[in-house]
């Protein structure tokens, strides 16, 4: 954090400024994430997401993706998967949610 201040006198009719500058904390999964690939996702959390695909494609066979969507069955609505697994013969699904 950074934070910059401007006094003047206050006979002068100067206010004070205080200017606050914030630097989001990195996380230690973003800097894994970032020693890996040498920079970081814009928006905050998908550095997780991805190594949570990663994980579970080298613990499991099959097909993995990251930031998939599955239309539900019955309510056919929408949803968004961090993780999304399929086996190799196709008979079995798994998904992740990284939080």
């Amino acid at each position: 954090m950074r934070v910059s201040t401007i006094k003047k006198r206050p006979d002068a009719g100067v206010r004070l400024i205080t200017v606050a500058l914030y630097t989001p904390m990195t996380s230690p999964v973003e800097k894994i994430y970032k020693e890996i690939f040498g920079s970081l996702p814009s928006k905050s959390g998908v550095a997780f997401e991805r190594l949570a695909a990663i994980a579970m494609s080298l613990l499991e066979e099959g097909s993995v993706t990251h930031d998939s969507r599955l239309r539900g069955q019955f309510s056919k609505t929408l949803y968004q998967l961090d993780v999304r697994h399929k086996s190799t013969d196709g008979q079995t699904e798994m998904m992740g949610e990284a939080k």
